[in-house]
């Protein structure tokens, strides 16, 4: 079972007035293209390296649809700066006639340590 660290929840602004558009093709198009590997160079610790993410596309009930986005994702990094980097420039390169608003959250829960391994990490 996957534990998921982060969530994402995406809205659709038109361009006039930044008012809320509801249309689920263009919203599901956008989530497809996001549950896909993508790898961007982005600068960390003043150099260009590669980074990796993908977001899963979860089935919400009703409830959790007003709570939260249905995209979770599990990355490896530990920096949440990494996490918002790349999703800013995966987003940015979707040609889309709305305005694409989106929003990380964390996901509480604890780190669980392997209780078969030894040694300083």
């Amino acid at each position: 079972m996957v534990e998921y660290t982060h969530n994402l929840k995406i809205i659709l602004l038109d361009n006039k007035n930044s008012n809320i558009i509801e249309d689920e093709t263009i919203l599901n198009e956008i989530k497809t293209i996001l549950s896909k590997n993508h790898t961007h160079q982005i600068e960390w610790n003043g150099r260009f390296q590669n980074f990796t993410i993908k977001w899963d596309k979860i089935i919400l009930s009703d409830v959790n649809k007003y709570l939260m986005g249905d995209l979770f994702s599990f990355p490896i990094y530990d920096y949440d700066s990494i996490v918002l980097r790349h999703t800013q420039e995966t987003i940015s390169k979707i040609e889309c006639k709305y305005i694409v608003k989106f929003y990380i959250s964390r996901i509480i829960g604890d780190k669980r340590i392997d209780i078969n391994s030894i040694g300083l990490v």
